[in-house]
């Protein structure tokens, strides 16, 4: 370890230590917090019961029912009135004189008056605010009865779906949690059902206790009760088919719960198509038309299978989930040329891709005295894919035939450790380490030419991380050390080593200005290491006039964020971002060195870029039974491109628009209305792509908690225009067929025994007592 490193570790230490500091001073402060439980006649939680509680007439605090009961927090000593009331039950009020936290404990509301012919229903909000985090409540909402988890998370406002990957509008890759845990693959979240989720929670400004690879979190809240068995069946019509079947199950044996699912999906014909014209000009002038078109057949099985157990000292959990899929393209691909002289040249191309992944969990929260939790998590993933083609290139001169093959295994071993120490209901400290080691293998190839690349990479992070909280005021201070250690090889290159040490502060402070209005700060420092593609020099041809090539110079891209918000009446939410990147990658086309007629598809790093990202959210209700949630955002960018010697200045703004209506129409049937808008400066330079989804969906519940019916209807539509200056002469419009702009969706959910729903972490005599 050289000096910097030693002085970098004091500063983190002399920080921590300022931190711990500060956490003893809040003993000075005398505030008390209630909570309880507010249930029906049968002892059942009573979802959205209002709960304020009164002090000479104004209202004190206030708070909403969940299935966790209410939590009013920062209560100064006095007497009070607690108002709770809920539609459909009788008002309650509770005399209370605190001098120190209250647990009231269940408190049972009695029925209201049954009136004859007399229906009042209410909608439950979607979305809500929280000390900066925004909160999609999607039980007992529309968002429920949905057909599958990705509908769901497209939903959320500003998260958008680019290439399979769920990406935050202005932030990048998002990080996807569940109950807390990482989801260490998509087919985990795809298990879930929307009707299994609670809430969802986003984070548009994590802190030290999240990997810095990620700007945005998702925390996908389920259910405590699942039912004992539940099958579902969701098919799509349109350019192509796509079905999928399964189920869910739990059984509970004493005091370990065992849940198990499994489903099965495929993908017919799907057919995926694009134009692209190019008008280039470098020495001499010549326009060409590309034409892309991919038929696919895939299939592919999930299967998990968990346990948790309910131990003395704390839970348990332990998971095995799998994945495979088989997947036949036909690749058909053109090339045109307008000018004379040129070759018309036809790529074709099949083969079989492969893939299998099996990922195993082991997570164990230990709940000591004083409400002090360690957490102990231990990962292990196992991916494999295979893929054999043929391909066929043929033009006006020549034809070529190339049989490839290719085959990888990427594995990846992580431990974490958490501890989460309160030293009062206002102020806790959580720090972790964890240690993730990652092995990527790669051989391929292309008739007599065998190409390998090899990865392994260690990863070690420490932070510390204190939560405030005083009257009206809730921060958060943190910091995080990683440590990279990378080597790779590949046939174009000797080993390489790469390692970094980086400490990443961040800070959250939130401010209830009044009853109606919330203000937050937030700021973090994040890293995002160039990933092995990027880097390795190897050289993919595309076809005989551009290719593509990694970049072994990149630098690791460092980015600060700096936000404020605004909540009104936790209906209105107004977010201001400022972005500072220093080395950040794009990817780019320039021409070849050697023959300027052929094009290479490469990255490189732009010395410093600033953004600026405006984001607006606003949730209300129609008489009182009608959602509407609308978000829109901007994002002006300030970059200076490196292009031939000379700085492109890219300020092209992107912007982003969703609409969502929801009906209740009658007891039912729920009817939504969407509307999406994205257009994008696609990596800051080449592509500007503009996206419109217009979709419908209508949810049919005939036997409630039992049977439910839904169809989605979308029509998508996306095109994408490309411009490098017209000072160099180069053009490039784009026209997408993609396989899912337009379809039909159609859904069907059935619960067995749903009256032997199992509450996870409950004993025998709690689950006789409460059936």
């Amino acid at each position: 370890m050289n000096k910097n490193d030693t002085n970098k570790i004091m500063h983190n230490f002399r920080f921590i230590l300022l931190i711990a500091l500060s956490i003893h001073t809040t003993f000075l402060f005398s505030q008390s917090n209630i909570k309880g439980m507010v249930c029906d006649a049968d002892g059942m939680a009573i979802l959205n019961a209002n709960v304020v509680l009164w002090h000479d007439n104004s209202i004190v605090a206030q708070s909403i029912n969940s299935e966790h009961g209410f939590l009013l927090k920062n209560i100064p000593a006095d007497c009070y009135i607690l108002n709770i009331s809920h539609i459909g039950y009788q008002i309650k009020q509770i005399t209370l004189d605190v001098k120190n936290s209250i647990d009231l404990g269940t408190i049972q509301l009695p029925s209201g008056y049954e009136l004859d012919e007399v229906v009042v229903k209410s909608a439950r909000k979607v979305t809500s605010y929280k000390n900066n985090l925004l909160h999609i409540n999607v039980k007992e909402t529309y968002l429920s009865e949905l057909p599958n988890v990705e509908s769901l998370l497209s939903n959320i406002p500003g998260v958008l779906r680019t290439n399979n990957k769920l990406t935050y509008f202005g932030k990048g890759q998002i990080l996807l949690l569940i109950n807390g845990r990482e989801a260490k693959s998509s087919e985990e979240v795809n298990a879930l059902q929307p009707s299994q989720i609670t809430e969802i929670v986003v984070d548009n400004m994590p802190g030290a206790k999240y990997d810095s690879r990620y700007s945005s979190i998702l925390n996908i809240k389920t259910t405590l009760e699942k039912p004992a068995l539940m099958i579902y069946n969701t098919d799509t019509w349109g350019r192509h088919y796509s079905g999928t079947a399964g189920f869910t199950s739990q059984r509970k044996i004493k005091n370990t719960l065992i849940d198990y699912a499994y489903s099965f999906r495929k993908r017919k014909k799907t057919l995926y198509s694009k134009q692209i014209e190019e008008n280039f000009q470098t020495g001499n002038a010549f326009e060409r038309v590309f034409m892309d078109t991919t038929f696919s057949n895939r299939c592919s099985h999930d299967w998990h299978i968990g346990t948790q157990s309910k131990l003395k000292t704390g839970t348990l959990n332990m998971k095995y989930s799998g994945y495979c899929s088989s997947n036949k393209p036909e690749y058909l691909s053109s090339m045109q040329y307008a000018s004379i002289g040129r070759e018309n040249f036809d790529i074709q191309r099949t083969g079989k891709y492969e893939e299998q992944q099996h990922v195993a969990t082991l997570d164990y929260l230990v709940d000591l005295k004083s409400k002090n939790t360690l957490r102990i998590t231990a990962d292990y993933l196992n991916q494999y894919n295979k893929d054999n083609g043929n391909a066929t290139e043929s033009s006006i001169n020549s034809e070529k035939q190339t049989i490839l093959n290719f085959q990888g295994r990427y594995n990846i071993y992580s431990l974490l450790t958490e501890y989460e120490h309160r030293f009062s209901n206002f102020v806790k400290l959580s720090v972790g380490a964890r240690y993730s080691h990652v092995y990527n293998k790669n051989n391929s190839k292309e008739n007599d030419i065998s190409t390998f690349y090899n990865l392994r990479e260690n990863r070690y992070a420490l932070y510390a991380e204190g939560n405030f909280q005083w009257q009206k005021i809730v921060m958060l201070l943190g910091l995080r050390s990683e440590r990279f250690d990378k080597r790779y090889h590949c046939t174009a290159q000797d080993v390489t080593n790469y390692k970094d040490l980086f400490f990443l502060p961040s800070f959250s402070l939130s401010y209830q200005l009044s009853e109606n209005l919330q203000i937050s700060l937030s700021g973090n420092n994040k890293v995002f290491l160039p990933s092995f593609s990027e880097l390795t020099p190897i050289t993919t041809y595309l076809n005989q006039y551009s290719y593509m090539i990694g970049n072994p110079l990149l630098k690791p891209t460092v980015r600060y964020d700096f936000g404020i918000g605004m909540v009104w009446l936790n209906k209105l939410n107004v977010k201001l971002e400022y972005n500072l990147i220093k080395n950040d990658r794009i990817a780019f086309s320039v021409p070849d060195e050697r023959n300027a007629q052929v094009l290479k598809y490469t990255y490189t790093n732009i010395d410093r870029s600033r953004q600026f990202t405006g984001m607006l959210t606003f949730s209300d209700h129609l008489f009182n039974r009608h959602a509407i949630n609308l978000s829109a955002g901007i994002l002006i960018p300030n970059s200076r491109i490196p292009y031939m010697d000379q700085h492109l200045h890219r300020t092209t703004p992107s912007y982003f628009a969703q609409l969502y209506c929801n009906w209740q129409l009658g007891r039912m049937i729920n009817f939504s209305f969407n509307y999406t808008f994205q257009s994008k400066s696609y990596d800051k330079a080449d592509i500007y792509r503009a996206t419109h989804n217009l979709g419908c969906n209508m949810s049919i519940v005939p036997i409630k908690n039992k049977l439910s019916f839904n169809i989605q209807v979308n029509d998508i539509l996306k095109k994408a225009t490309g411009n490098w200056e017209t000072n160099y002469g180069y053009i490039r419009t784009q026209q997408f067929n993609n396989a899912d702009s337009r379809n039909i969706t159609l859904s069907l959910r059935y619960i067995f025994n749903s009256f032997k729903s199992i509450k996870q972490g409950s004993s025998n005599s709690e689950e006789i007592e409460r059936l």
